[in-house]
C-alpha cells in the first residue's frame, strides 16, 4: 500500500503547483511551495496523509484569497488540465469546502444589520450551493464524501436538497457521492453531528439508490444502511423491509450486507426479514475445542465482512482441529440439552499468535427445513478482567429435514493493530439464528 509520502508529497505537491500556475501564470503560490519540506519524506515532523491534505488545504486558501467564487472559477480552469486528478483533489475540495463556509459565515456578519434576514441568506447560500456543485464536479477524480461533511453540518436542510439531486446523475461517482458523503459512520471521516440526530434524513437518498446499475454505487448503500443499523436498528430494518417489496436481482445482496451488523445481534425483525427463525428447533451441538479431522459442508476459510470506507471485521478462519475435545449441546431455540463443557475443554488454552480450533455440528431433527445464520462468538478478556464479545461469520445453510452438518474452523490470535490481547479466560460460543449456546472457556496464553 502506497505511503502518505506517496500519496501526498513532494512530486504531488509539484504538479499540483505546476497545473495552477498554468491557470495563473506568474502566481508565486509560496503557501504551496514552502509546503514542500513538509511533505518531503525525510521531514523531520512526518504528516499522516490527513494531516498532509489539511497542511496544503490551508496554504491553497492563502495562495488564493478572496471569495469563494474566486476559488471556483480557479479551480474550474485547473479542471481543463488532465493532470488535475487523484490525490491532489483532496486538498482541493477541502479548499472549496472551507472557502464556502468562511463566505457564508462572513455574509451574515456584513449584513446582520444591512438587509433583510431572507436576503441575508440568498447571498450566503449562493457560495454554499455553488460548493457542493463543484464538490460533485470534482468528485469522478477523487471522491469528496470527507469534504461535503462540514457543508451538512452547518446546513443539514440545504445540503441534503442538493444532494437529493445527485441520486439521478449519470456518473456513477456522483451517485455514489450521495450516499457515501452522508454516512453517519463514514470511515476516517469526522463525525456529523446533525446526521446522528436524525436517522431518518438520508433514508430518501439510499432508498433511491437501493437498485442502482453500478455495484460501487450499490455497496456504498449497502454500508450506509449498516451505519443506520447502528442508530436505529428498527429503522434499518424497515427500511430494508421495503426494499424487499420493490427488489431487482442485486436488492437481496445489498439488504444482506447491509443489516450485516444486525444479522450478527440477534435482532428480531432482521433475522424475520431473512427467514431466520430463533425457534429453529436445530439441535446444536458444540462448540468442541479441538475437532480435527472433522468434515462437512461449506468448509470454507474466512473471516469478517469488509465496510466501504476499507475495514474488515478480524477472524482468520480456517479448517482443521488438534486441540483437546469438550463443549456443550443445546436444542434450537434455547432449550437445554445433555452434555455440557467437560473438564478437558476448562483447561484448553492457546498462546497468542497461535490458532484455536473448534467443531460445531448441527442436525435439523424437525420435520421442516431450516434456513439458519450460523456465527460464532469470541468473549475476549480485557484488560479489567471482563469480558466482551465479538461475533465472527460461519455459515448460512438450509438443513432439510433430518439432514446435519458439522464445521470445523481455527480461529486466529495472532497479534492485530486493531486489538490488544489480554492472557487469562476467554470464552467461545456459537450463535444459530442469534440466539447463542454452548459457551465453553478456554485460557489464552502470554506469547
Amino acid at each position: 500500500m502506497p505511503t502518505a509520502d506517496e500519496l501526498l508529497g513532494p512530486d504531488v505537491l509539484a504538479r499540483l503547483i505546476d497545473v495552477l500556475e498554468g491557470v495563473r501564470p506568474g502566481h508565486p503560490f509560496a503557501a504551496l511551495q514552502w509546503c514542500r519540506a513538509a511533505l518531503a519524506a525525510d521531514a523531520p515532523t512526518p504528516l499522516a496523509l490527513r494531516e498532509r491534505s489539511d497542511l496544503l488545504k490551508d496554504a491553497l486558501l492563502a495562495d488564493i484569497p478572496g471569495s469563494a467564487a474566486q476559488l471556483d472559477t480557479v479551480v474550474r480552469a485547473a479542471m481543463a488540465d488532465a493532470r488535475f486528478t487523484g490525490w491532489m483533489i483532496w486538498p482541493i475540495t477541502e479548499a472549496v469546502s472551507a472557502r464556502a463556509l468562511e463566505s457564508r459565515a462572513s455574509a451574515g456578519r456584513e449584513r446582520e444589520h444591512a438587509a433583510p434576514e431572507h436576503e441575508r441568506s440568498a447571498a450566503s447560500g449562493s457560495d454554499f450551493d455553488a460548493a457542493l456543485e463543484l464538490l460533485a464536479e470534482l468528485t469522478p477524480r477523487l471522491t469528496a464524501e470527507f469534504a461535503i461533511r462540514p457543508l451538512l453540518q452547518a446546513d443539514l436542510t440545504r445540503a441534503l436538497s442538493i444532494i437529493q439531486t445527485w441520486v439521478t446523475s449519470p456518473d456513477p461517482h456522483v451517485r455514489r457521492l450521495a450516499s457515501e458523503g452522508t454516512r453517519s459512520f463514514l470511515p476516517w471521516a469526522k463525525r456529523v453531528p446533525a446526521l446522528l440526530a436524525d436517522p431518518h434524513a438520508t433514508v430518501p437518498i439510499i432508498s433511491a439508490l437501493y437498485r442502482d446499475e453500478s455495484e460501487y454505487v450499490r455497496r456504498s448503500v449497502a454500508n450506509h444502511l449498516n451505519d443506520l443499523s447502528r442508530q436505529s436498528p428498527d429503522l434499518a430494518a424497515s427500511v430494508a423491509a421495503k426494499w424487499m417489496l420493490t427488489p431487482d436481482e442485486n436488492t437481496a445482496q445489498v439488504v444482506r450486507h447491509g443489516l450485516r451488523s444486525l444479522v450478527k445481534k440477534g435482532h428480531g425483525h432482521t433475522l424475520a426479514l431473512f427467514g431466520f427463525d430463533p425457534q429453529h428447533g436445530v439441535t446444536v451441538v458444540g462448540p468442541v475445542l479441538g475437532g480435527g479431522g472433522m468434515s462437512g459442508a461449506g468448509m470454507t476459510d474466512g473471516g469478517g465482512m469488509a465496510d466501504g470506507g476499507g475495514m474488515a471485521d478480524g477472524g482468520g478462519m480456517s479448517d482443521g482441529g488438534g486441540m483437546a475435545d469438550g463443549g456443550g449441546m443445546l436444542d434450537g431455540g434455547g432449550k437445554s440439552g445433555a452434555g455440557m463443557a467437560d473438564e478437558t475443554a476448562s483447561r484448553a488454552s492457546v498462546v497468542i499468535g497461535g490458532e484455536l480450533a473448534f467443531s460445531i455440528t448441527l442436525e435439523n431433527t424437525t420435520a421442516q427445513p431450516a434456513t439458519l445464520v450460523v456465527d460464532y462468538i469470541v468473549h475476549h478478556r480485557k484488560a479489567n478482567g471482563t469480558q466482551t464479545a465479538k461475533v465472527f461469520k460461519l455459515a448460512t445453510p438450509t438443513l432439510a429435514p433430518g439432514e446435519s452438518v458439522s464445521y470445523a474452523r481455527r480461529h486466529s490470535f495472532r497479534r492485530i493493530t486493531t486489538r490488544v490481547y489480554h492472557p487469562g479466560e476467554h470464552a467461545l460460543e456459537v450463535q444459530v439464528n442469534g440466539v447463542a449456546s454452548g459457551r465453553v472457556p478456554f485460557q489464552l496464553l502470554a506469547d
